[in-house]
């Protein structure tokens, strides 16, 4: 089974969230990131940025919000220090609108855009990297 951490374009690389999947999974694959994260931070130097692309999830439980939230807590370090940005794709209106709140709540030290699609974020993210290399 492949990971939801595309990293074959790295060092952007994108997180795709499937329409269904267990605790279990998403903690497994969080895992994966944070690791992945950690080599990236103890092994390079240059900017990252992440694409996270959940336009095909139509809800999240508690547990699973948590889990996420404490998963970005512990590659923010990384993150804060050399992150050009950090996409996401949320095609659900509702589910865009709270976390735009949840952002204006928590300012991010390095930028952070949310679009209605996939496509609208690599451009974004893609005009960062551009931007940081001159």
């Amino acid at each position: 089974m492949a990971h939801w951490l595309d990293i074959r374009r790295a060092p952007f690389v994108t997180f795709t969230f499937p329409s269904t999947y267990t605790y279990e999974q998403l903690d497994a694959e969080f895992c994966y990131l944070e690791a992945y994260y950690a080599e990236v931070a103890a092994k390079t130097t240059g900017p990252v940025g992440l694409l996270v692309d959940a336009t095909a999830v139509s809800k999240s439980s508690a547990r699973n919000r948590k889990r996420i939230v404490d998963s970005l807590a512990s590659v923010e370090p990384l993150l804060k220090a050399r992150a050009v940005g950090q996409a996401y794709a949320i095609s659900n209106p509702i589910a865009r609108g709270g976390l735009t709140a949840v952002l204006w709540l928590r300012q991010s030290p390095w930028p952070v855009k949310l679009f209605a699609t996939r496509a609208e974020a690599e451009a974004w993210l893609s005009e960062r990297f551009a931007e940081a290399a001159g």
